[in-house]
């Protein structure tokens, strides 16, 4: 054998050591969580996970003309499978109240219109709010019920509009407030803090980003330009993206924390402790208090096809390689060390964390497997 075949070997054995897990696939406990027949089903089938405040598991299914929420017990058994009328379909995770019913965003078959619906625990709908004009985005519940939504043009293909909304519901579906935003298209899912203030962004057609932060009232509070993405954390910081290359924050009041160059428009989440997780399409970065822990370079497929989640101990990243299925990860939050992967063969499609810890993982055609460490 040559020196460089003894190189290349080594090389490869160094990369399989930094990748491989501690914890091999034959030791976490692969079971069939819910696997539904979806026939005919194509590749613009999505299946996306919620948990509900009762430990049930709502499975949000869409295909274009078709769609469905299927509520499941903790051990999978169907608990009510409601089908959407057709050229109706889910757009978001559903949002469940504590009174078990649960708020599901739709969009029709336009794209332009869409419409809130309340669904209670045994699948009957109870009521329907329609908007026109663009598609509902997800539903968040405040302390009190309200349910808030966002709407705004998610798609280019049928024009632009000039402005996007931020809604307000009742728990009975009665319009409580309607705030009009400066841009017409929304990016992320609303925020709540502790005192009930509203966080959302908006983009506007000459590409203008801009954060709202809204009272429970419908008032807005203040405005800030370039700046979006915004997340808070336990501690009461806000958290978002400037629009030049940077991950900021701050606290309530607006007195800046820290700030941190990111490379392009990343993806970020943040723990229990307050460490956030910068995510782009190359890599995963680990920073508290504005100072990098760790990173470690991986594909990790982007914004649009992959997911993932974090626990108090790890992160679970899912990685969807189109031909070849799905790359499933998790690694240590404190060290970024793999603890565990496995392959397979469909595409990834969301994460969930079930009341009993285990790791439920949605896939293409709505097959949901649970992964027991």
């Amino acid at each position: 054998m040559s020196t460089t075949q003894k190189m290349l070997i080594l090389a490869l054995l160094m990369v399989s050591f930094i990748l491989n897990p501690t914890v091999s696939s034959a030791a976490v406990k692969k079971s069939t969580f819910y696997y539904p027949n979806n026939k005919n089903c194509g590749e613009y089938c999505s299946a996306k996970l919620s948990l509900g405040a009762d430990g049930s598991v709502y499975e949000v299914f869409s295909r274009p003309e078709y769609g469905r929420i299927t509520a499941l017990t903790s051990s999978g058994k169907m608990k009510f499978n409601y089908i959407a009328a057709k050229g109706i379909f889910p757009a978001y995770f559903p949002a469940a109240s504590s009174n078990k019913t649960v708020y599901a965003s739709f969009s029709k078959d336009n794209y332009r219109d869409g419409a809130i619906l309340a669904i209670n625990e045994k699948g009957n709908k109870i009521w329907q709010y329609n908007v026109t004009g663009g598609v509902p985005s997800k539903s968040v519940v405040g302390k009190d019920g309200t349910i808030y939504f966002g709407q705004g043009n998610y798609t280019e293909m049928y024009g632009p509009y000039n402005s996007s909304y931020l809604y307000a519901l009742t728990p009975q579906g009665k319009l409580k407030w309607k705030v009009k935003l400066a841009g017409d298209t929304l990016i992320s899912d609303i925020q709540i803090d502790k005192n009930g203030t509203l966080y959302n962004d908006a983009i506007t057609m000459d590409d203008t980003v801009m954060l709202y932060a809204i009272s429970s009232k419908g008032k807005v509070k203040w405005l800030k330009k370039n700046a979006f993405k915004p997340q808070l954390g336990s501690n009461s910081i806000l958290h978002y993206l400037d629009g030049k290359g940077n991950l900021v924050a701050e606290d309530l009041y607006g007195k800046k924390k820290w700030s941190y160059k990111v490379q392009g428009y990343p993806e970020f989440k943040i723990d229990q402790q307050g460490m956030v997780f910068v995510k782009n399409e190359k890599s995963l970065v680990a920073i508290s208090n504005g100072i990098k822990k760790w990173s470690k370079t991986i594909e990790t497929g982007g914004m649009w096809n992959s997911d993932w989640l974090l626990t108090n101990t790890h992160l679970y990243l899912g990685i969807d390689t189109y031909d070849s299925g799905s790359q499933l990860y998790r690694f240590e939050l404190k060290t970024g060390k793999t603890s565990w992967a496995t392959q397979e063969k469909t595409g990834v499609d969301s994460f969930l964390i079930d009341s009993k810890g285990n790791l439920l993982s949605s896939f293409s055609y709505g097959k949901t497997f649970s992964f027991d460490f």
